[in-house]
């Protein structure tokens, strides 16, 4: 990084001062996968509790979404706050996470794709383990796999793996959480449900119209399940365009986040949120 770089950090920072953090998870597990691109989603109980104090004892005060968006549009506060999100849905953010917040009275969200509970998503990267492939062969198939639909992966893997279809209904139907988890998440006081698209696409390869389905019957599909209004998205692989930004717009999301970009500053859009990766 050049100097003329950092001097414009170190002034960026200055008249940005840190409103608080959002970390980013995905599952919590005791055991955690053999693939590094797995295991890099997942952390421990004990190092997700390990991480709750570290803020308590650092002085951030715990938040859900809707006082992010609060302290982002007044633009100060005295305290800094730390958020938990957590992004697709896996059912162990119900069985080892939310003790663990209860335990400590943390709130946090659970950003849920509905093709998760409705056990129509394909889990390809824990089949692929189940199916034994290395970490080398998981990224070059991973690399494959984004550019093809979720039809045309499963049948490429029922295909060309001896058992694939054993292991994709065992991590469809008991990897991801139920509707009555999520209900019960949604009226425990302490669980935002956010929304995070029907089937997890890269938004920015949709047409406008595409997208508006994904986001807006997800949107509905949640609101119908808890009987709440779901005003939190987060962008599946933080990946959006503009188009995406309007839709969010219209159909009445009142913050968007990120997978990437830090710390929340002064300044920063309630629809374009940055958000901290949480690594064990």
């Amino acid at each position: 990084m050049s100097v003329f770089s950092l001097i414009h950090r170190k002034l960026y920072n200055l008249t940005h001062p840190e409103l608080g953090q959002i970390l980013m998870l995905h599952r919590v597990t005791e055991h955690r996968s053999r693939l590094l691109a797995n295991r890099e989603l997942e952390v421990t109980p004990g190092f997700l509790e390990q991480t709750i104090l570290h803020y308590k004892e650092n002085g951030y005060r715990f938040v859900d979404m809707d006082e992010v968006v609060r302290v982002v549009k007044g633009g100060k506060q005295k305290q800094k706050f730390v958020c938990f999100t957590f992004d697709d849905g896996y059912a162990d953010n119900y069985t080892l996470a939310f003790p663990i917040f209860k335990k400590y009275n943390c709130p946090f969200t659970v950003n849920i794709t509905t093709d998760f509970y409705e056990r129509k998503a394909l889990l390809w990267w824990y089949v692929l383990e189940d199916l034994g492939v290395t970490d080398v062969e998981f990224i070059h198939l991973r690399e494959r796999f984004f550019k093809m639909d979720s039809s045309t992966i499963e049948k490429y893997l029922i295909d060309g793996y001896p058992n694939a279809q054993t292991h994709i209904a065992e991590r469809r139907n008991n990897m991801v959480l139920s509707e009555p988890q999520i209900l019960e998440l949604a009226n425990s006081g302490l669980c935002t449900i956010g929304c995070h698209t029907m089937s997890h696409p890269r938004l920015s390869n949709l047409r406008k119209e595409d997208q508006y389905e994904e986001i807006a019957i997800s949107k509905q599909k949640l609101e119908a399940l808890i009987g709440k209004e779901v005003k939190h998205f987060a962008f599946p692989y933080g990946d959006f365009n503009g188009d995406t930004q309007t839709v969010l717009m219209e159909t009445g999301f009142e913050s968007a986040v990120r997978t990437w970009g830090g710390k929340v500053r002064r300044g920063m859009e309630p629809m374009n949120l940055c958000r901290k990766e949480l690594k064990q």
